[in-house]
Protein backbone atom coordinates (compact mmCIF):
# COMPACT_ATOMS: atom_id res chain seq x y z
CA UNK A 1 0.00 0.00 0.00
CA UNK A 2 1.50 3.70 -1.03
CA UNK A 3 -0.57 6.48 0.37
CA UNK A 4 -3.48 3.95 1.44
CA UNK A 5 -3.77 2.88 -2.19
CA UNK A 6 -2.87 -0.91 -3.70
CA UNK A 7 0.42 -0.75 -6.25
CA UNK A 8 -0.64 -2.81 -8.89
CA UNK A 9 1.97 -4.99 -11.14
CA UNK A 10 4.48 -3.61 -8.29
CA UNK A 11 7.30 -5.92 -8.55
CA UNK A 12 8.41 -7.71 -4.77
CA UNK A 13 11.26 -9.85 -4.19
CA UNK A 14 11.90 -11.24 -0.62
CA UNK A 15 15.51 -11.68 -0.11
CA UNK A 16 16.79 -14.61 2.17
CA UNK A 17 18.92 -12.82 5.18
CA UNK A 18 20.80 -15.60 6.47
CA UNK A 19 21.54 -17.79 3.37
CA UNK A 20 25.22 -17.35 2.58
CA UNK A 21 24.56 -19.09 -1.29
CA UNK A 22 23.88 -15.89 -3.64
CA UNK A 23 22.24 -18.11 -6.10
CA UNK A 24 19.59 -19.10 -3.69
CA UNK A 25 16.12 -18.54 -5.05
CA UNK A 26 14.22 -15.03 -4.61
CA UNK A 27 10.44 -15.65 -3.92
CA UNK A 28 8.85 -12.67 -5.79
CA UNK A 29 5.71 -11.93 -7.58
CA UNK A 30 3.72 -8.99 -8.94
CA UNK A 31 1.01 -7.03 -6.56
CA UNK A 32 -2.83 -7.88 -7.75
CA UNK A 33 -5.25 -4.97 -8.34
CA UNK A 34 -6.58 -5.09 -4.81
CA UNK A 35 -3.04 -4.97 -2.99
CA UNK A 36 -2.61 -9.12 -2.34
CA UNK A 37 0.00 -11.45 -3.52
CA UNK A 38 0.96 -14.83 -3.46
CA UNK A 39 4.70 -15.65 -4.22
CA UNK A 40 6.76 -18.15 -6.49
CA UNK A 41 9.37 -19.71 -5.48
CA UNK A 42 9.91 -22.84 -7.67
CA UNK A 43 6.07 -23.22 -9.51
CA UNK A 44 3.38 -20.91 -9.49
CA UNK A 45 2.03 -19.73 -6.53
CA UNK A 46 3.92 -22.04 -4.35
CA UNK A 47 4.83 -19.49 -1.85
CA UNK A 48 8.29 -18.96 0.61
CA UNK A 49 10.50 -21.38 2.48
CA UNK A 50 10.52 -20.54 6.13
CA UNK A 51 12.89 -17.99 7.26
CA UNK A 52 14.00 -14.74 7.58
CA UNK A 53 13.58 -12.47 4.51
CA UNK A 54 14.49 -8.55 3.72
CA UNK A 55 11.93 -7.27 0.92
CA UNK A 56 11.99 -5.07 -1.69
CA UNK A 57 9.20 -3.34 -4.04
CA UNK A 58 9.55 -1.98 -6.92
CA UNK A 59 6.94 0.08 -9.06
CA UNK A 60 7.69 1.88 -12.44
CA UNK A 61 5.62 3.21 -15.18
CA UNK A 62 7.19 2.17 -18.28
CA UNK A 63 7.79 5.85 -20.69
CA UNK A 64 6.13 5.40 -23.88
CA UNK A 65 7.73 8.23 -26.21
CA UNK A 66 6.21 6.50 -29.38
CA UNK A 67 9.77 5.67 -30.81
CA UNK A 68 11.10 2.49 -30.87
CA UNK A 69 15.03 3.21 -31.23
CA UNK A 70 16.94 1.68 -28.68
CA UNK A 71 18.62 5.21 -28.27
CA UNK A 72 14.84 7.14 -27.61
CA UNK A 73 14.02 4.82 -24.83
CA UNK A 74 13.74 6.65 -22.29
CA UNK A 75 14.16 4.94 -18.22
CA UNK A 76 10.99 4.06 -16.40
CA UNK A 77 9.66 6.05 -13.88
CA UNK A 78 9.84 5.21 -10.08
CA UNK A 79 6.53 5.33 -8.90
CA UNK A 80 7.85 4.73 -5.22
CA UNK A 81 10.71 6.28 -3.19
CA UNK A 82 13.73 3.80 -4.94
CA UNK A 83 14.63 3.32 -1.32
CA UNK A 84 12.24 0.49 -1.41
CA UNK A 85 13.70 -1.02 -4.40
CA UNK A 86 17.14 -1.68 -2.93
CA UNK A 87 17.92 -4.75 -0.05
CA UNK A 88 20.32 -2.29 1.69
CA UNK A 89 17.49 0.63 2.41
CA UNK A 90 14.04 -1.53 2.03
CA UNK A 91 13.82 -1.44 5.56
CA UNK A 92 11.26 -4.23 4.88
CA UNK A 93 11.76 -7.42 6.82
CA UNK A 94 9.32 -10.51 6.87
CA UNK A 95 9.46 -14.01 8.81
CA UNK A 96 8.02 -16.88 7.24
CA UNK A 97 7.13 -19.89 8.90
CA UNK A 98 6.49 -23.37 8.72
CA UNK A 99 2.96 -23.34 8.58
CA UNK A 100 0.56 -21.00 6.78
CA UNK A 101 1.47 -17.13 6.47
CA UNK A 102 -0.56 -14.25 5.99
CA UNK A 103 0.93 -11.02 6.12
CA UNK A 104 0.22 -7.48 7.23
CA UNK A 105 -0.06 -4.88 4.64
CA UNK A 106 2.99 -3.24 3.28
CA UNK A 107 2.47 0.34 3.93
CA UNK A 108 4.98 2.28 2.19
CA UNK A 109 6.42 5.84 3.38
CA UNK A 110 7.13 8.83 1.04
CA UNK A 111 10.27 9.63 2.45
Amino acid sequence: MYHGKPTPDALVIFHPISDPDPSAPRPLTRVNPDGSFTLTTYEMNDGAPAGEYTVTITWVKDIDNGNTAKEDIKPAKHLLPERYSKVETSGLKVEIKKEKNKLAAFNLETQ
